[in-house]
């Protein structure tokens, strides 16, 4: 009798367990630690934080953007080489958080691995992010495609601060930077760094004058959009930087009313491949290379001018275009030749080669 029991016992909870959604014990088993009260997501493992590219915003008050909500990565992550599909549109803070007594500033997540057709990055795009206190280290990042960064491809109006990467190559189709390959926002204390000789950031180098391919390329952001944005504090040192335009070891274009101070470039090659040397206009397709800037817009207003003081280039940086001109290729600024708005001051330059201050 007790056996009759038990057994009917055991077969009610199989029928009421085979009733409940799937989902529950899905979300229970891979999502990571979801606190809606402080909205904060916790990661500590390689898995919780694929979870992030794969959530759709199946769960009440938690959007698929992440808007308003923190992820607080707690524990250094190895993603051992794994194919990554980038986070897609990320509108949240992504922020590390080292362990107590770390002697490192930040969480490090090492071996991303992006191989893709659209944006790239750890994600893809995203609107209002901030990234803070994170390193990527011995990563790929790579598409066909318009813009490329290890934090993200298309930033827009994301921020960063305390964020770096070593050992880490981008490249995409253009709008390709070390951090982000595009955005209206600012970086600081930022750095791309590598030691094993073979990091590039790069655009295709195969554009010609007929296409917009292969442009803004830069150490730590493509471009940087118009607006009062400052990138300060930030490194690039032993990597490689090749586009066929608007290269820079900093930014490859700054836009209007920007301010690049404090930054350092070295042991670095930076170089644009166009050949062509065209009468430059808005729709210029001539190479421009700097060791912190590779050209900035046209700018008549003379409230809004960029700003690019304070900067190092050097040692063992160069500066060069493939076809051996030395016009727009500049040890700070590579393109101010059509009336740009710009001021220059308190730049070094340690080297050796004879190249001016502007490339005009």
């Amino acid at each position: 009798m007790k056996k009759k029991v038990l057994l009917s016992v055991f077969m009610a909870l199989i029928m009421m367990l085979s009733i409940l959604p799937m989902s529950a014990f899905a979300a229970e088993e891979t999502s990571p630690a979801i606190d809606t009260d402080t909205k904060t997501i916790t990661i500590k493992s390689a898995d919780d934080l694929a979870w992030l590219s794969t959530y759709t915003g199946t769960i009440e008050g938690l959007p698929s953007t992440f808007q308003g909500w923190t992820v607080a990565i707690v524990n250094d992550i190895d993603l051992n080489n794994m194919v990554w599909t980038p986070i897609p549109d990320f509108h949240g803070t992504m922020r590390g958080v080292p362990a107590e007594g770390s002697t490192n500033n930040y969480v490090t997540i090492t071996g991303l691995n992006v191989d893709v057709t659209g944006s790239a990055g750890l994600c893809a795009g995203g609107g209002g992010a901030k990234f803070e206190n994170l390193m990527i280290r011995d990563s790929n990042i790579t598409t066909t495609a318009p813009y490329a960064g290890a934090f993200i491809g298309n930033g827009f109006t994301s921020s960063f601060e305390n964020c770096h990467t070593f050992n880490t190559s981008v490249h995409g189709d253009r709008f390709v930077g070390g951090i982000v390959g595009f955005a209206y926002g600012s970086f600081t204390n930022c750095t791309v760094m590598a030691n094993d000789g073979d990091t590039v950031i790069s655009a295709r180098l195969d554009a010609t004058v007929f296409n917009d391919s292969g442009d803004n390329v830069g150490g730590i952001v493509g471009q940087v959009g118009e607006g009062g944005f400052t990138i300060s504090g930030c490194v690039v040192d032993g990597v490689k930087l090749e586009g066929s335009r608007q290269v820079g070891g900093i930014t490859g274009l700054a836009m209007y009313g920007n301010k690049i101070s404090g930054c350092t470039v070295s042991n670095t090659e930076i170089s644009a491949t166009a050949t062509l040397d065209l009468p430059l206009g808005s729709l210029s397709r001539t190479a421009a290379v700097g060791g912190i800037v590779g050209q900035i817009q046209p700018n008549t207003n003379p409230d809004t001018p960029v700003t690019i003081c304070g900067n190092t280039v050097g040692p063992n940086t160069t500066i060069s275009r493939t076809n051996g001109s030395t016009r727009y290729c500049g040890w700070v600024l590579g393109d101010a030749v059509r009336g740009d708005n710009y001021s220059l001051s308190d730049n070094t330059y340690i080297g050796t080669t004879t190249i001016p201050e502007v490339g005009a």
